[in-house]
Parts: structure tokens; sequence; C-alpha cells
């Protein structure tokens, strides 16, 4: 798996750290692999040139990795949410798109209603300086 040399905001969380990493605006990029020590614990990542967005977490030995493209996503209905940053020095608030898109719904007659569907990190909301 491969996250492309950007610019990046968001952190990564290694398993040999105690904290995670955060990227304000930071060149990074990085193979990585399930076989590999140290793994990646989690990690939310936003190619702010790019305008895509990593989210990556290791459960039972495996990767979860999701990539979403936010030009890919224009159009769909969406939601701005703001979560309070832990353990992550300087950033006050992570950000994120909530995105949702019309199912057929049995319980409402097989109507068409908006479910909750992409949930996309798109950076900070406030990062403060040292």
């Amino acid at each position: 798996m491969k996250i492309e040399k950007s610019i990046y905001q968001g952190y990564i969380w290694k398993s040999d750290q105690t904290e995670p990493k955060v990227l304000n605006n930071e060149e990074f990029g990085e193979e990585f692999s399930e076989n590999e020590n140290p793994f990646i614990v989690e990690a939310q990542l936003f190619d702010t040139v790019n305008k895509k967005s990593y989210s990556i977490k290791y459960v039972d030995g495996k990767y979860i990795c999701t990539q979403y493209n936010l030009a890919e996503l224009k159009g769909v209905e969406k939601e701005g949410l703001s979560f309070v940053a832990h353990r992550l020095k300087r950033v006050t608030r992570l950000y994120f798109n909530q995105y949702w898109r019309e199912e057929a719904d049995p319980r409402c007659d097989n109507m068409q209603v908006l479910q909750p569907k992409e949930l996309v990190f798109v950076g900070f909301q406030e990062y403060k300086e040292d």
C-alpha cells in the first residue's frame, strides 16, 4: 500500500510511538505493508494539493485503508462535522465531511431517504503554533 508523496494535514500513529505524529501542511509519502514493524495503528491524512483523504486503521493484523477523492464526491449532499482532538499536540479539533446518499427505505414505504455514508477527514479546524 502506498500514500503518494504530497503536502498533508493530519496525523499518523505508529505502533512504536506513544502518541501520533502530527502533520500540518508538511510533505509526506510512504509505502507500508501488513508484515512490517512498526505498523500504522491509525492515520487520518488529507492531501491538501490533490484534495484526497486517507483513512488507515490496523485491525487484526490487516490494514483497513480507504482513500477518498473529494472531486468525485462533489455534488453529494454533505455536512461538516468537527471533533475534539485528543493526544494531538497543538490541534484542537479534527474536521470531517459526512456525506449522505439517497436509498430506498422499506420502513418508509420504500421512499428515498438520505442515509449517512462516507465520513471523510478534511484537516484540522484549528491549529495552534507553539
